[in-house]
């Protein structure tokens, strides 16, 4: 077997109020754009700065700048977090695995 890939959805509504916070660490799910949640998506997905900009037709230096942003919203230091939260939180839901 070649292996599995997980292919993942990011919530196109608002995230659920029972996702809002959480009681035990005071994370607060901070409010995020239809860009944002396009960008966190595609991270997940494995894209490079250079391929995400190319994606969503922006300069590469204006998606550095809202994953930027999204480490500070998400309080992270680094894109592997990001997407650790963003799962944790319900922005990201695994879709479906499939064999490559």
């Amino acid at each position: 077997m070649a292996g599995l890939k997980l292919a993942v959805d990011f919530c196109s509504e608002e995230v659920p109020s029972r996702l809002r916070s959480c009681g035990r660490c005071g994370f607060v799910m901070p409010s995020l754009s239809k860009q944002e949640r396009a960008i966190i998506a595609r991270l997940a997905d494995g894209l490079q700065t250079k391929e995400i900009a190319h994606d969503i037709e922006r300069s590469k230096a204006t998606v550095e700048g809202y994953i930027r942003l999204l480490f500070v919203k998400f309080n992270v230091q680094n894109r592997a977090h990001l997407i650790a939260m963003a799962y944790d939180v319900g922005v990201l839901t695994p879709r479906h695995y499939h064999e490559t």
